[in-house]
């Protein structure tokens, strides 16, 4: 179905795929641009450490880490971004989730990038193998 012109995430992975304590990570974002022109913007990954599984609405209170800021053009149509091979995670939990946030341009706050149904992005990982 067509959806209204703005920026959409549809897919997040990780790299590794399935990372363990102390690993490097690198975030693979994947958009959709219907706004007909390419778009600029300032964003990040944040990691949120969940203390249960399902994570409960206070985990998402405060980031437990974040990628390095990138700025990207982001074309129309499907196109894929990287936040490269930053963040490492230590001994913790074992539940946490990625979201995609970029740069609001008025507000310059961290936003997330929702889909095309409106919600954020969740991206559910486990450090415990």
């Amino acid at each position: 179905p067509a959806v209204a012109p703005g920026i959409y995430v549809t897919k997040l992975t990780l790299d590794p795929a399935t990372p363990n304590f102390g690993d490097p990570i690198a975030f693979h974002v994947t958009l959709l641009n219907t706004t007909g022109q390419g778009q600029t913007y300032r964003w990040l990954v944040k990691v949120f450490q969940c203390s249960q599984n399902p994570c409960v609405a206070d985990d998402f209170r405060k980031s437990f880490g974040e990628s390095t800021v990138q700025e990207a053009t982001i074309a129309t149509g499907t196109s894929e971004i990287v936040a490269p091979k930053h963040l490492s995670i230590g001994m913790g939990a074992c539940t946490y989730v990625a979201m995609p946030h970029y740069f609001d341009p008025i507000t310059q706050q961290p936003t997330p990038f929702l889909q095309t149904n409106g919600q954020p992005m969740y991206y559910l990982f486990s450090l415990c193998h």
